[in-house]
């Protein structure tokens, strides 16, 4: 099993394919699996970096605060651990406030920056409105990933069929 130690925290992490590194920076309580339906397509040009959070899948549950630079500086260690000097980096969800702390604590280490699903976060973030968080949205949200070629729904652990 692939783990690194970084300050208080052993990461575990996988990487896939060759090419130019790219990091995928996994949202709040996702662990690597997440990335399943995507890294693969990714690995088939770049040299894909997946890994668990701290307190996240196969990675230890550190005593100290969770916080979003924390998190950057977890990043930034794995990228120093793999001798990868600069990445690819995108963010999911909660993975988008840590690349983005990334990008801002260790520009160097970010060669370009892809954000999804997520916020600046912060006393000045703006919450989603409620309605794009009804069902429906979902469902649209859903069927929008699976046409894609995605065939898990992020949201249940069942296939979900085109036009479901």
């Amino acid at each position: 099993m692939p783990i690194v130690h970084i300050g208080e925290v052993d990461l575990y992490y996988e990487t896939h394919g060759d090419g130019y590194p790219f990091l995928m920076i996994n949202g709040l309580g996702s662990s690597v699996e997440m990335w399943s339906p995507f890294w693969k397509r990714i690995a088939e040009h770049y040299n894909v970096i997946i890994f668990d959070n701290r307190g996240v899948g196969r990675s230890t549950v550190p005593e100290t605060p969770y916080t979003i630079p924390r998190m950057a500086e977890d990043a930034a260690g794995l990228l120093n651990a793999l001798g990868i000097p600069q990445a690819f980096v995108y963010g999911a969800s909660m993975g988008g406030q840590i690349a983005q702390s990334l990008v801002l604590d260790f520009p160097q280490k970010v060669r370009a920056l892809v954000l999804g699903m997520t916020t600046c976060g912060g006393k000045h973030a703006v919450p989603p409105a409620p309605e794009t968080m009804r069902p429906s949205n979902l469902w649209f949200l859903t069927n929008s990933i699976t046409s894609a070629g995605v065939t898990m729904s992020p949201f249940s652990s069942r296939p979900v069929a085109p036009g479901q």
